[in-house]
């Protein structure tokens, strides 16, 4: 009888298995502690609206560029949330599961996958959850241009992955890099248009702003989403080739520093 050999799989499915795994584990500890895990979620761009929003009101404003307040600020709040959670999670995305390299089939890779997917899972759900709300309250939630406004929300994301790729390996060298960050993503929540368009700012300070590549991007995406405005100040080509050269650079250093990730 003749004896069947061992089924040997590919490098990509020994990933994809591994991804899958941690995505499970990742789930669970993020969400599983709490019956309300998965509420939470949509807890804090909720409770970021309905302040601003309440603000807003008070200062008798229901309109801004055309837009209804609620949709201008998820337009605005959602993907910085996006890209403050895919630099955060990344950058100690090897440091959190450095005892998983014990075993061979786990790589410094896997986890970046891991939690880039689960960030980008986490902000696609609950985009569409809010704007299903917001529907059924009777806000118009269907963007003007739905291609070029999923465009700009990936482009999003790519910037949170090579920000993440490039902090995460300089963590490796410097262990303060992730409270580096924090202090700098504080004041980039006032510097990146969340509750305000550049239209309300005079055109001669526009250029102390032009180098957030996330003030672009929220111009990008209220652009898209809203027919009733149009970006003077936002540029796409800015923060797709910042994008480009960061994960370039940040898979170059993950290269250089793959044996460092392992041993340390």
């Amino acid at each position: 009888m003749e004896r069947s050999l061992p089924e040997t799989r590919t490098p990509w499915q020994v990933l994809s298995d591994v991804v899958a795994a941690l995505f499970v584990r990742e789930l669970k500890t993020r969400f599983g502690a709490s019956k309300l895990g998965y509420f939470w979620m949509l807890a804090e761009p909720v409770a970021m609206v309905l302040v601003f929003s309440a603000m807003f009101t008070l200062l008798g404003r229901q309109v801004l560029v055309g837009a209804e307040i609620p949709l201008f600020l998820l337009t605005g709040i959602l993907p910085y949330l996006l890209f403050t959670k895919l630099i955060s999670s990344l950058t100690t995305a090897v440091q959190s599961n450095k005892a998983l390299f014990v075993y061979s089939q786990v790589t410094p890779i896997a986890p970046i996958i891991t939690r880039f997917l689960i960030e980008v899972a986490v902000f696609s759900l609950t985009y569409v959850a809010l704007l299903l709300i917001l529907m059924w309250a009777g806000f118009q939630v269907v963007p003007s241009d739905p291609l070029f406004f999923i465009a700009v929300n990936c482009l999003v994301m790519a910037l949170g992955l090579g920000f993440g790729l490039v902090l995460c390996a300089a963590q490796e060298h410097w262990q303060d890099v992730g409270k580096l960050v924090g202090i700098i993503m504080q004041p980039m929540f006032f510097l990146s248009g969340i509750f305000y368009a550049m239209s309300m700012i005079p055109k001669q300070y526009w250029y102390l702003m032009q180098w957030n590549p996330l003030l672009h991007l929220n111009e990008l995406s209220r652009s898209a989403f809203f027919q009733s405005y149009s970006s003077e100040f936002a540029n796409w080509v800015f923060p797709l080739f910042l994008a480009l050269i960061l994960n370039v650079v940040g898979l170059m250093l993950f290269r250089i520093n793959r044996d460092k990730f392992i041993a340390s």
